[in-house]
């Protein structure tokens, strides 16, 4: 079954559908619409953002990079197998029991989401899960989670000389309470920095129009996935030009493309009218990254909105980047048979 048109919302019964090809269920009456609670515990509902650099499945579509073409001899069988089962390892083994909810980075398509699932995941009770193409890409962001999905919806940035990858927008159930979640995969700074800046504020700019439309109607919004920009870029590159992520700080930013505000702390809500986003990598991280080159840096992100942090209902907890012994070389660094970046997991629990 194709998916539904990038920037459309998807109703509940092709939904249902797209869910029962992805699990291989005989029909779609075998999905069910509870509230898809995990049943978690005081300890509250998690959240893991993984990056999987690369995971592609052993069929060859031609869209593949050139590495990952099973008909090239490059990538066999017995090569995704060994992926599976590592980033498999590194999700399963996160938080005891698994994460109620995977948001997943660089993922070929809905075969690799199922292998996984069926798989190195088949004890973790994942019920829902689809990943977004773009076109011309060979890459995606995707998702598993044990919550229902009330709503699924995907959004293409702009371009302005550099491919944009879509991103997901969904709502999930969790205990009769909604919590939009966004899934995100800016674009890389591979032609540089300066050049490929425009791409990432053109996508900041899409997400927080976007989240200005469901605002009014959903207050707890969650912003995860690769970045591709540190959560302080902007005062790395000492203020030289504007960023997709800046500081509260920095305003009043002007033109026509907003930005994703950032604060390490919780009392900041708005500024100038837009939202500004709680990032635990600005309140005493755990560690100093999630992705190494030449230095750690902050490109994976767990993004809260204000709703998240002092009201009722859903509210942040924890957060902390996964670093396992089994996933790390002697210095430290992510193994590349993992993969080059690090999750982070996001606890979130419930307030009366």
């Amino acid at each position: 079954m194709p998916f539904p048109a990038v920037g459309r919302g998807l109703d509940m019964r092709s939904f249902l559908c797209i869910f029962c090809l992805v699990f291989g269920f005989s029909s779609c009456g075998g999905c069910s619409l509870d509230s898809g609670d995990s049943g978690a515990d005081e300890a509250g509902y998690t959240f893991l953002s993984y990056n999987l650099c690369n995971l592609f499945d052993d069929v060859r579509d031609g869209s593949e990079y050139a590495e990952f073409d099973p008909a090239g001899g490059k990538w066999s069988s017995t090569d995704y197998a060994k992926k599976l089962k590592s980033v498999g390892r590194v999700i399963a083994e996160s938080v005891p029991g698994g994460p109620d909810f995977v948001a997943l980075v660089e993922i070929e398509n809905d075969k690799a989401l199922a292998d996984l699932a069926a798989g190195p995941l088949s004890d973790l009770g994942y019920r829902w899960g689809v990943t977004l193409p773009t076109a011309g890409s060979a890459i995606r962001v995707g998702f598993l989670s044990r919550f229902a999905v009330k709503d699924l919806r995907g959004h293409t940035p702009p371009s302005s000389g550099f491919f944009q990858r879509s991103f997901l927008e969904l709502t999930l159930d969790i205990g009769g309470e909604e919590l939009t979640v966004f899934i995100c995969h800016f674009k890389a700074k591979s032609e540089g920095e300066a050049a490929t800046e425009n791409s990432r504020r053109l996508a900041a700019d899409t997400l927080v129009r976007r989240i200005g439309e469901i605002k009014p109607r959903r207050t707890q919004v969650l912003v995860l996935g690769d970045l591709n920009e540190n959560i302080d870029e902007y005062e790395r590159k000492a203020g030289a030009y504007l960023t997709a992520l800046m500081p509260p700080s920095a305003a009043p930013v002007t033109g026509d493309l907003l930005p994703l505000y950032v604060s390490g702390s919780t009392e900041e809500t708005t500024l100038a009218g837009e939202p500004v986003f709680y990032s635990p990598w600005l309140d005493d991280p755990p560690f100093p990254g999630s992705y190494y080159y030449h230095g750690w840096e902050t490109i994976d992100h767990a993004l809260l909105s204000r709703g998240l942090v002092d009201e009722a209902g859903l509210v942040f907890d924890s957060f902390t980047v996964i670093r396992n012994d089994f996933m790390l070389t002697a210095s430290g660094a992510p193994k590349k048979e993992f993969s080059d970046h690090l999750p982070i997991l996001v606890r979130i629990r419930k307030k009366d």
